[in-house]
């Protein structure tokens, strides 16, 4: 299992670095996620939208997922994460 987030130097690599990460990541709380697209074909998949803060913060997002193979029972191989922080639409 490989996760690169884009902009950042670390590439997470293995089960537990990346499981790791996901619970370094409980101060940062969600409040809304949307989803613009879900993509998939064969063995790869793909997802975008934007994530709301509970801080009032948005970003646009988007994952490129690979997995071992196109079957049902496929594993997660790699991500590529994309986020990018969006504009706040205080008025």
């Amino acid at each position: 299992m490989i996760w690169r987030i884009i902009g950042e130097t670390n590439v997470i690599q293995g089960k537990a670095a990346f499981a790791e990460e996901l619970k370094s990541m409980t101060e940062y709380k969600v409040s809304g996620l949307h989803f613009d697209q879900i993509i998939t074909h064969g063995s790869t998949g793909s997802a975008n939208g934007t994530i709301l803060m509970q801080s009032g913060r948005q970003y646009g997002f988007c994952d490129v997922y690979l997995f071992t193979s196109a079957g049902k029972k496929a594993r997660l191989k790699e991500i590529t994460s994309y986020l990018i922080p969006l504009p706040s639409s205080s008025s």
